[in-house]
């Protein structure tokens, strides 16, 4: 995987139901889209040669905990579902 499109190619194929209407892909893409134009904006951002790298390291480990976070949260919800 070495670009945006070929990981969404990857999330459709693997995540996405394929029946997905039209609409459902459109917004499943724009969202896929949003999240990877914020991972390049955080990478920006701590490249910024203001930011220490302890500053950087700080931030990455931020991102790390949030995201543990919301897989440990999605697993939450997979279970509780029927």
């Amino acid at each position: 995987m070495n670009s945006i499109q070929s990981a969404w190619e990857d999330y459709r194929k693997y995540v996405i139901a394929p029946d997905a209407g039209p609409e459902q892909l459109k917004v499943c893409r724009d969202t896929f889209y949003a999240g990877a134009v914020s991972v390049v904006s955080i990478q920006h951002y701590i490249s910024n040669p203001g930011i220490s790298e302890t500053a950087a390291i700080g931030i990455l480990s931020g991102i790390q905990l949030e995201l543990e976070a919301f897989i440990v949260e999605k697993n939450k919800d997979s279970e509780a579902s029927p």
